[in-house]
């Protein structure tokens, strides 16, 4: 069998069993053997996350942002939702006042 190719990926987990997987995949180099390909592969993506200080609690954090910004997001969806059914009864209170120029153009 001939390997040509390796892949390695390294999984981050915290104590909540969240995990994160980084990883890269890699041609063995003529002359090279697959062993040492995946050392150097691993060593390269070790590296690369150490330069970059990504830590699970990182990408935990990263995770809780994203979390808080989607409640946050969901609860300004709401509040638009209400304002649009207050703007549409104060239309239906101006036209049964016979009052429609006046009527609230509703800009979304």
């Amino acid at each position: 069998m001939e390997i040509v190719k390796v892949k390695y990926n390294k999984l981050i987990s915290d104590s909540n069993y969240n995990n994160v997987s980084f990883g890269a995949e890699a041609i063995v180099a003529d002359g090279e053997t697959p062993e040492d390909a995946m050392t150097n592969l691993a060593y390269w993506v070790n590296d690369k996350l150490e330069k970059l200080g990504i830590t699970m609690n990182d990408v935990c954090d990263m995770e809780d942002r994203v979390c808080s910004l989607k409640r946050q997001a969901d609860g300004l969806e709401q509040k638009i939702e209400g304002r649009k059914e207050k703007v549409e009864w104060l239309n239906r209170v101006l036209k049964e006042h016979g009052i429609e120029d006046a009527a609230i153009k509703i800009p979304f």
